[in-house]
């Protein structure tokens, strides 16, 4: 695991940036219907961004001294690899290079895979028919998803206050908007019981990484004894530093949970609180966790469980789901990769549907990103860092331009991930 304690990742690379001014003197475009073997003009565009991005550097070849755009037309560019962009793509500050949307048509970039809602059949498996709650045998239905050629899942990982994993795991969207793995309860969360052993405390240099054992008060984890991959997420300690544990082991006769990794300041109890401790005062009133990743608790639409070992994603159909656009997500990597890039524009572009973040940049300079949209993403929107060790101050200084120029870039609420 990875304590972070520097500062958070930078959300906008943007520095001073030449404008254009003038007419583009070379003009390339691209649309989902385009094709391999087009020139790249509006009329017969290319197909895919990276064959624009070859076309741009034949032409920079040719004449450096030009302004190059390339326009994408609307609709969905899928990405099963980071579109890269290197030193050999960059421009100039008189003549920088234009990645923009064409006119108020809205390009999006994703890193996921539709998947076709009259796939998704009825539920057969007795032994997972068993585990699903009685009221939705009949509503639950299943999607091998080997069958139809995806096999990498990703793997859940502690993540919080202080820990970011990278990337995320496969994540489900209707229409748009991330579904619940199954959890109990639904709403709200449990209190957390006597506590036994609060597991080892990195924050107080403990690291030998032993996990926390605490009682619970209530009888639904003996519906849980056959899942193997079960996840609680809560406020284990204080009230800002929420976090993802995995659970190693339901105790039925103690009545105890235990968790397989610590809690960055041990865990505390909710209920039996030492009111001369400080730390088991501070936060008690958002103390608390629910448990997530288990076909037993699939019980409201939307809620789904992927079985890892067997590759079938279980889901509660919401309504009118035969015509719902339904995604998981895919890539890994970011979206967009800028290495030592300088003096490009990115503009009007929606990046969504994806394991890991948006765009990424490394020793790059005079990036513009204008007016785009980030959403279901893994990760964060936008990353941008230097390979030395002075990194942390000039995020720092890239910082207050982002304040200033914040209107650039809409970025909605990113979604909790459970």
């Amino acid at each position: 695991m990875r304590y972070l304690n520097k500062w958070p990742v930078i959300l906008l690379f943007l520095l001073p940036f030449a404008v254009f001014t003038q007419t583009d003197s070379t003009v390339f475009y691209v649309s989902p219907e385009g094709k391999a073997t087009n020139p790249g003009t509006f009329e017969r565009p290319f197909g895919t961004p990276t064959q624009a991005r070859d076309a741009v550097r034949k032409a920079k070849t040719a004449n450096p001294q030009q302004r190059i755009a390339v326009y994408f037309r609307g609709g969905a560019y899928p990405l099963n690899e980071s579109f890269e962009l290197t030193s050999a793509d960059s421009g100039s500050v008189e003549f920088p290079v234009k990645y923009a949307a064409y006119q108020h048509e809205k390009p999006f970039f994703d890193g996921g895979r539709v998947l076709d809602p009259g796939k998704f059949l009825p539920v057969t498996d007795p032994d997972i028919l068993q585990r699903l709650p009685a009221e939705v045998r009949g509503k639950v239905r299943e999607l091998d998803l080997k069958k139809i050629g995806i096999s990498g899942f990703g793997t859940l990982q502690q993540h919080g206050f202080g820990i970011v994993p990278e990337p995320a795991p496969l994540e489900l969207f209707i229409d748009g908007e991330r579904q619940p793995l199954a959890r109990y309860p639904n709403e709200g969360q449990l209190p957390i019981g006597k506590v036994f052993d609060p597991g080892s405390v990195p924050r107080q240099g403990d690291f030998s990484n032993r996990g926390a054992e605490f009682g619970y008060e209530y009888e639904r984890p003996a519906r849980w004894l056959k899942a193997t991959d079960v996840w609680l997420h809560g406020h284990f300690s204080f009230g800002y530093n929420d976090d993802h544990l995995p659970l190693a082991r339901i105790d039925t006769a103690r009545k105890t949970l235990v968790t397989a990794l610590p809690h960055i300041y041990g865990v505390v109890s909710s209920v039996y609180v030492d009111t001369s401790k400080w730390s088991d005062l501070a936060g008690q009133s958002l103390r608390g966790y629910y448990v997530y990743n288990l076909p037993e608790e699939i019980d409201q639409p939307g809620e789904w469980y992927l079985d890892r070992r067997t590759g079938k994603l279980y889901l509660y159909p919401p309504a009118n789901f035969a015509r719902a656009r339904v995604e998981v997500s895919l890539l890994e990597a970011p979206l967009f990769s800028l290495r030592q890039t300088a003096h490009i524009m990115i503009e009007g572009f929606e990046f969504n549907t994806s394991r890991g973040m948006g765009i990424y940049l490394e020793n790059a300079h005079h990036v513009s990103i204008a007016s785009c949209t980030f959403s279901r993403l893994g990760t964060v929107a936008i990353s941008a860092q230097t390979a030395d060790a002075t990194s942390a101050v000039n995020d720092l200084m890239m910082f207050m331009v982002v304040l200033l120029t914040w209107w650039h870039c809409k970025l909605p609420a990113r979604f909790r991930r459970p």
